[in-house]
């Protein structure tokens, strides 16, 4: 099971069940056990570091801990293999930003939890063109994976220096199912690489930029006069997401002056918090070295082998 959470995968977990076929889970996302509802009972979890272990044993108790191998995420294994990254000025030509310029990417929510984020995103847009050490920056948007450029034309049909990224290239099948294709997951690592920063609303992207050592901007302006108020802003104080705050790894701008000016410490210092992102990539992602889908696939036959073993002695 890739994505415990979905109830798509529910019918062949209870199916396994029945037949008496272990079931092994991969912990997708650092929020599923604590924002996504009650998971399944498995026979085996693999899990991003010891912190979700043990948060997976409080949650379900009945859970023993040779249950669990601590593998890390293949989903990051490509931020740390060279082939993924394309150069500058490749980058910003699949973009559509001009050879040399510097751009923000902004990764955007999905609708249902941030309606009014083209709202957000068009006064970031505005602001940038107001400010004159910054009106030559660009913006990247970075749609989210369940959205089209639709929603978005607001902002990008009105500023010129605002491009829109999807997160996938590839086209759907017959029935809706995209696959992610070599190409994606390099776009998702070479914008983040070459940009100044990343600016998001509690979004899962802080961590693969902290990975990639890149400034990150968490927009919290429910306090802000004026400011659209239908985003997710209370995420921020998610037990998944908390920590990224406190341990100083993303810095929050409460208001429109204290996000440009974090924009430009990001331009004029990109190294700084680099220690800071350092120790949440350590404490929140665990081990990020290129090498966890061969620890996720040698758990895997590890089960399978065990089980060979147990039915040998059986039939003994």
């Amino acid at each position: 099971s890739t994505f415990c959470v979905t109830p798509l995968e529910h019918p062949y977990y209870l199916a396994a069940r029945d037949l008496g076929i272990p079931v092994v889970t991969s912990i997708l996302s650092f929020d599923n056990l604590t924002s996504r509802g009650v998971i399944p009972e498995y026979d085996h979890y693999l899990v991003w570091h010891e912190k979700m272990r043990d948060q997976l044993m409080r949650l379900y108790p009945r859970t023993r801990t040779e249950q669990v191998t601590i593998t890390g995420t293949p989903q990051f294994d490509f931020h740390r293999n060279a082939a993924y990254t394309w150069s500058r000025d490749e980058t910003l030509r699949r973009l559509g930003v001009p050879a040399g310029a510097r751009y923000v990417l902004y990764a955007g929510s999905h609708v249902g939890l941030a309606p009014a984020e083209p709202e957000l995103v068009r006064g970031i847009a505005q602001h940038l063109h107001d400010t004159p050490a910054l009106r030559d920056l660009w913006m990247v948007v970075r749609i989210h994976p369940l959205e089209t450029r639709d929603r978005w034309r607001p902002v990008t049909d009105v500023f010129p220096n605002v491009a829109v990224c999807t997160a996938w290239e590839t086209a759907p099948d017959a029935e809706g199912w995209t696959l992610s294709h070599p190409d994606d997951q390099a776009m998702l690592v070479s914008s983040l690489t070459h940009a100044v920063a990343c600016v998001n609303v509690a979004s899962t992207i802080s961590l693969d930029s902290a990975i990639l050592d890149r400034p990150v901007i968490g927009i919290d302006f429910s306090t802000e006069a004026g400011a659209p108020q239908d985003i997710m802003y209370q995420e921020y104080e998610a037990d998944h997401y908390r920590p990224l705050i406190e341990l100083g790894g993303l810095r929050l701008a409460h208001s429109w002056t204290e996000l440009l000016a974090l924009i430009q410490a990001a331009i004029d210092n990109p190294r700084l918090d680099a220690d800071r992102r350092a120790e949440v990539v350590r404490r929140e992602c665990g081990l990020v070295d290129g090498r966890a889908a061969p620890r996720v696939a040698a758990a895997v036959l590890d089960q399978i082998g065990g089980r060979a073993r147990h039915h040998h002695r059986k039939s003994a």
